[in-house]
């Protein structure tokens, strides 16, 4: 490899680099071209696995990450970043993922201290009687999977009706899944029986246009924090061009990513996976919706100029409908007809 530094590849280095860990980016990269000893060793595709690293490591601190060693906090303040609580049975298709634990923690008012218990990690939704979208990122906390919920405390109590619990007996994620830079997000969780409740429908037109999403989610309360919300809760956010997303994030947001966000409200830790949604406007009933987005990440939440991004349902119609057809107990949804279908009446 040889030692020459490339002053163009420094500046699209540079340039691309566009989170707020630049200046050390740079820094990186001054120190390597006036050593030639690190050179020598490093080389110009290891400086380039370095600056990549180094976006890495601010956009995985942010992820919308599942929660770790936590729980609900059994208040019913807890949201989705400025969010409003959800209704209860708004939305039949959400779906809440979670991981198994083999420890004590602390849920609420009691302190739980059975061998085995779960915590809340990720969000989902229903797309078939016995499948459930999510981020690719999600799966390995997917441990069991539950529907119907509305508080997690109650659930978790027994005392709530309509939860339908789940295990996972196979997964389908993305061929396509990148875990290092999140690119195409997303799996599909085969259920080990059916939910009676009603799947949501997915977008399949790329050119779909839209404004205001709303995404749902039993997320944190704030940036940073590791308790989740006991109630799920909703916010509105507005759609951003990938081209005014890349202002910020630079080449890590791509064709298969949506971004949105309003002031002061965002998805958060603990929303990964869960749903971007729209109305449907092909039915007649104005309650139902239809799944655009799914949870992805982002740089902190709800941080000036930084959006949320979420994976783009559109991107991997095809893919999401021959997934359905294979794994689906009810076969292919009967209402995408065909793989040219579209919900955009």
């Amino acid at each position: 490899m040889s030692n020459k530094f490339n002053f163009n590849f420094l500046s699209f280095l540079i340039a691309d680099h566009s989170l707020r860990n630049r200046q050390k980016t740079f820094g990186l990269i001054i120190t390597l071209m006036f050593s030639s000893s690190a050179i020598a060793e490093t080389g110009l595709d290891d400086v380039i696995i370095l600056q990549y690293q180094k976006q890495r490591q601010v956009r995985d601190r942010n992820l919308r990450r599942p929660l770790q060693n936590s729980r609900a906090s059994g208040k019913n303040d807890g949201r989705i970043i400025d969010g409003s609580p959800v209704a209860e049975g708004k939305y039949p298709f959400l779906a809440s993922l979670s991981e198994k634990i083999s420890n004590s923690y602390t849920y609420g008012p009691a302190a739980l201290s059975d061998e085995t218990t779960y915590i809340p990690a990720c969000g989902g939704a229903l797309i078939a009687k016995n499948l459930v979208l999510t981020a690719g990122h999600c799966v390995p906390k997917a441990d069991k999977i539950r529907l119907g919920v509305h508080s997690q405390l109650a659930a978790d109590e027994g005392t709530e009706t309509g939860v339908e619990t789940f295990t996972v007996t196979k997964s389908v994620t993305h061929g396509d899944f990148d875990s290092w830079y999140l690119r195409y997000d997303f799996a599909v969780l085969v259920l080990d029986g059916n939910s009676t409740l009603e799947p949501i429908k997915w977008n399949t037109d790329p050119a779909l246009k839209f404004n205001e999403l709303t995404v749902i989610g039993w997320g944190v309360t704030e940036a940073g924090s590791r308790t989740g919300s006991d109630l799920p809760r909703e916010t509105t956010v507005d759609y951003i061009q990938n081209q005014q997303c890349q202002g910020n994030y630079g080449r890590l947001v791509h064709e298969e990513m949506i971004c949105a966000a309003s002031p002061k409200t965002d998805a958060c830790q603990g929303d990964s996976g869960g749903p971007l949604v729209i109305p449907d406007k092909c039915s007649k009933d104005k309650s139902k919706h239809v799944l655009v987005g799914v949870v992805s990440w982002g740089y902190g939440c709800a941080q000036e100029g930084y959006p949320g991004v979420y994976a783009r349902i559109s991107s991997v119609s095809s893919w999401l409908y021959e997934t359905v057809c294979e794994n689906a107990s009810d076969g292919c949804p009967k209402w995408y007809g065909n793989s040219n279908a579209t919900v955009n009446c």
